[in-house]
């Protein structure tokens, strides 16, 4: 409902051609009235999903990653649904972020563990204690 290829099957249906969430992305920066609604209603459920992970975890930042972060509408429509529905508590101090990496953070994230396991040298024991 709220990812990128939801909103661009959303729009081919309503005649909007759309391929790509930069494009998305594009469409919201140029003002279109329907993608830009769209993106919205995407954030505003993004953040109703994030709600109660902000409320039991009370982190001190939230950073938000993929395609859709990199325009406004969906990233304030997540801080407005997280800022009205969570406890003040657990807002007070809550930094909600984009990612700097933006669409590419789950990938980098990803290769970042990897590595980290694999020079970690754990792997090369339990490769030999397998022998």
């Amino acid at each position: 409902h709220a990812s990128g290829a939801a909103l661009q099957r959303t729009l081919r249906a309503q005649g909007i051609e759309v391929s790509s969430s930069r494009q998305l992305v594009e469409l919201v920066n140029d003002g279109v009235p329907e993608v830009t609604t769209l993106v919205r209603n995407a954030g505003r459920l993004a953040g109703q999903v994030l709600t109660p992970l902000v409320n039991f975890f009370n982190p001190d930042v939230l950073v938000l990653g993929g395609g859709l972060s990199a325009a406004e509408p969906f990233v304030a429509a997540v801080r407005g649904a997280i800022y009205e529905r969570c406890l003040p508590l657990a807002t007070r101090d809550l930094e909600i972020a984009t990612a700097v990496t933006g669409r590419d953070a789950c990938m980098l994230g990803a290769g970042a563990l990897v590595l980290d396991e694999v020079l970690a040298g754990d792997w090369v024991d339990d490769a030999l204690s397998a022998r």
